[in-house]
């Protein structure tokens, strides 16, 4: 008599399906922005910029989703993590490059230009045309980190995806990206995590 699958591989099919809904939602909710909302909110912000509470998030937005302050980022979990400091940081390398390869690529194809270089007007001028807003970087640095470190510090998440949201927001009060711009950099730093994951998993 056949076994049956174990709970586990039986659950797999559904996890995937509930994976692929939700990576086509946000594919989604990317065009439906560039169509209906990136320009009206791209507007909205520009009220904001001056401000000084503004100011400061943009501040600690920029640094915390940059290279600029990763590395103070990364050697802090490291210390955190202990005996599993080496598979970390294999973790994050290899998570770090391939969102950078996804990001810089969508980058140099789509050639969009910020909010700010087109007073909130939205276009694609396509390969090469030295524009860089689609997708943000930042949004992709701050959900990739989020992702990692709530694999391995599952209970402080919140905490996480909290700061990689302080970094969308502070990138679009910036007026340096649309709405869509971190959703897509969101998604590509959810996904690179979760793929250098699913290789190197805390243990």
């Amino acid at each position: 008599m056949p076994r049956r699958p174990s709970a586990a591989r039986a659950a797999d099919p559904r996890r995937t399906a509930l994976w692929v809904l939700a990576i086509v939602g946000v594919l989604a909710a990317v065009a439906l922005c560039i169509a209906f909302v990136d320009t009206p909110v791209a507007h909205g912000m520009l009220a904001w910029i001056d401000s000084v509470p503004v100011e400061v998030v943009e501040t600690l937005g920029y640094w915390a989703g940059d290279w600029a302050l990763g590395p103070a980022l990364l050697a802090v979990a490291l210390i955190w993590a202990g005996v599993r400091w080496r598979r970390l940081l294999l973790t994050v390398a290899v998570a770090y490059l391939t969102r950078t390869a996804a990001v810089e690529g969508l980058k140099w194809l789509t050639g969009r230009p910020r909010p700010r270089e087109m007073d909130g007007l939205t276009t694609f001028y396509g390969p090469g045309a030295g524009h860089n807003s689609f997708p943000s970087g930042h949004a992709a640095f701050g959900f990739m980190f989020a992702v990692l470190l709530s694999a391995y510090f599952p209970r402080y998440r919140v905490l996480w995806y909290a700061g990689a949201v302080l970094i969308c927001a502070a990138r679009m009060t910036a007026d340096a990206h649309f709405v869509s711009d971190v959703l897509m950099g969101g998604l590509i730093g959810v996904l690179t995590a979760m793929l250098a994951l699913r290789w190197w998993p805390p243990n």
